[in-house]
């Protein structure tokens, strides 16, 4: 089972962008675990160390390698579940950005620096990989958030597109349950316009961002409903056309229906942000 910590920056300006930092460390060689992510509007920032990491069709693979450096993968997963397996003892540091938030870290945009849904993060910052090694060798989980705040302060530069971090905040306040003509007509902005900023920096069209945010409301009330909400007012209660459109669009983000899917996942932190722990 995954022992996973979390901790919440303690800067304010970084909590506007980053919801927390978790950690997962096991000394265990005989460690084999496994977990499925699915479709999420939220990215993360994963980092390794001693560890070879193996990017597969459906996901990666993680390896523990004495030898190798630090490592890191971005996630940025709109479109399908992705599956994750590690082998070995294994010492990792997360950090899962709210929607826009890696943007306010990097020189330049999200799409450009990461072509890929898993892509390699070394690249973004030239003292990544030195500062990071400093962070794995702190001596606990509070030292070790107080250096990622550090390093992300020092990063920090403001994000000019204020209009598309308000019209994601409308995408989120109303749980996706609006159309591309209700966002075009209340913020007065062209429709080719809104996509090519979605997708240069969040990496998918408005639609499926849409789509992400309803789904993930779906999960949400499931999980706040203590599990004795039916298919059919789950549908209703996140304003899916019935409970055949619900399911429909349920399998396209995870590959099989709700009933199947719902009650096997395990809360990651203290969000709302769940995985599929394999047995």
């Amino acid at each position: 089972m995954l022992d996973i910590k979390t901790i919440v920056p303690n800067t304010p300006i970084l909590k506007k962008h980053i919801i927390y930092y978790y950690f997962l460390k096991s000394e265990d060689m005989s460690t084999k675990i496994g977990f499925i992510n699915y479709p999420h509007y939220v990215d993360a920032l994963n980092i390794h160390t001693q560890a070879k990491i193996n990017i597969t069709d459906i996901g990666r693979e993680v390896y523990y390698d004495p030898h190798a450096r630090i490592s890191s993968i971005y996630t940025c997963n709109k479109i399908s579940f992705r599956q994750a397996l590690v082998f070995g003892k294994y010492d990792i540091i997360g950090v899962l950005f709210h929607p826009l938030g890696m943007n306010y870290f990097i020189r330049t945009n999200l799409n450009r620096i990461f072509p890929e849904y898993f892509s390699d993060a070394n690249q973004c910052w030239t003292d990544f990989s030195t500062q990071m090694s400093d962070i794995f060798r702190a001596i606990n989980m509070e030292e070790k958030a107080a250096l990622l705040d550090a390093f992300f302060l020092t990063h920090y530069q403001p994000f000019q597109l204020n209009q598309l971090s308000l019209i994601v905040d409308y995408i989120l306040k109303y749980k996706g349950d609006i159309t591309v003509h209700d966002i075009t007509d209340t913020f007065g902005v062209n429709r080719r316009t809104l996509l090519r900023q979605f997708k240069t920096h969040l990496k998918c069209s408005v639609i499926e961002f849409i789509r992400i945010v309803k789904f993930r409301s779906a999960i949400d009330t499931f999980y706040t409903s203590n599990d004795k909400v039916s298919m059919t007012q789950l549908a209703h209660d996140n304003n899916y056309y019935d409970q055949s459109d619900f399911i429909h669009q349920f399998k396209k983000f995870t590959g099989d229906s709700p009933n199947k899917i719902l009650k096997h996942l395990s809360l990651v932190g203290d969000e709302t942000f769940f995985w599929n722990i394999l047995k």
